[in-house]
């Protein structure tokens, strides 16, 4: 028990002592435009086509197109359900419309015998015998009651086609919202490039190699991105375990893969608050931390690999001395 607390507390002073942390990233466009795989009915999607990588798109032109086949048998079946539901709620509505009105006229000639047996039951009874006039008040009795059921079945069957109509007119525009949500989907597939700039693939997060045509993406994984010349940066991720000791302002330290003899200073720009599950680095949650590029002299491309040291026993305020320092080991 003695040496398990023993290692414990070494454990907790090494965590204690440890005044830096090292981040992954990558350079990427503050203006960039990022394609994504769309939300479809299943959770991965096939890349169909993409724009050459390194060429330059310009707004309004397709740089990522999605396999649609299911998609647009899916619309065809979806029109099919549509044709069939209108057509069956004009043949129901008709027919109950009809049963209504005959029910209509039924009351209507109920009403008419009343009236007629009503007026033969008011006659007085000297103008009569015995059995006829005893048949004739039975007969306005009877259809005071023929009457009463005739109107209880008109309201039946007007009820009947009132809720048959918004049943079928229901079902209707259900097909057509799902109709449209597919066609929707269907449009989708293809995304436009909204900014002028050259077109690059990203990479698979499982795989680490960069996504072609024919690749299968699950949904919301990036495809591509277009760098719009916006400020280079570098976006880095933080484990959820080191996430609290991060903030705005931090002084980092960064090599690139293509420049491992060189170092440069940067400034933690913000730290996310928004936790992803990177799968090829485990379970855990990462948060994203935009770092900015103080050295000028070297040309960063989007997509280089990116290490990241940050100080986190330094203040802010101190990101100046550092920079001379670190620019003063480079000359």
């Amino acid at each position: 028990m003695t040496r398990l607390l023993f290692l414990f507390f070494i454990f907790i002073s090494n965590m204690l002592a440890a005044e830096s942390l090292l981040l992954s990233g990558k350079v990427e466009d503050e203006q960039a435009q990022y394609f994504s795989a769309p939300w479809t009915n299943t959770w991965r999607v096939q890349v169909k086509w993409l724009m050459k990588e390194g060429m330059v798109a310009k707004p309004g032109d397709a740089v990522v197109r999605f396999d649609t086949s299911n998609l647009e048998s899916e619309v065809e079946q979806r029109e099919t359900a549509l044709r069939q539901a209108e057509q069956q709620a004009l043949e129901e509505g008709l027919r109950l419309e009809k049963e209504f009105i005959n029910a209509q006229f039924e009351w209507k000639k109920a009403k008419l015998r009343l009236q007629k047996t009503e007026l033969s039951a008011k006659v007085p009874k000297r103008f009569y015998s015995d059995y006829e006039y005893a048949q004739v008040q039975f007969d306005w009795v009877k259809a005071k009651d023929t009457l009463k059921r005739a109107f209880e079945q008109m309201n039946l069957k007007e009820k009947a086609y009132r809720a048959e109509q918004e049943k079928q007119q229901l079902k209707v525009e259900l097909i057509k919202q799902q109709l449209a949500r597919t066609k929707t989907l269907l449009d989708s597939m293809e995304l436009k490039a909204k900014m002028e700039g050259p077109v690059f693939y990203a990479l698979h997060p499982w795989t680490g190699t960069k996504i072609q045509e024919g690749s299968t993406v699950q949904t919301t994984m990036q495809v591509a991105s277009i760098s719009g010349g916006g400020e280079l940066q570098v976006k880095a991720w933080v484990n959820e375990i080191d996430w609290p000791k991060l903030k705005k302002g931090l002084p980092v330290k960064i090599v690139f893969d293509v420049e491992l003899d060189r170092e440069f200073v940067g400034l933690i720009k913000s730290v996310g608050t928004q936790s992803e599950v990177r799968k090829e680095w485990g379970e855990s949650a990462w948060y994203p931390v935009t770092v900015s590029v103080e050295s000028k002299e070297f040309s960063l491309v989007p997509g280089m690999s990116a290490l990241v040291e940050v100080d986190l026993s330094s203040h802010p305020q101190n990101f100046a001395e550092i920079k001379s320092k670190s620019e003063g080991a480079q000359q």
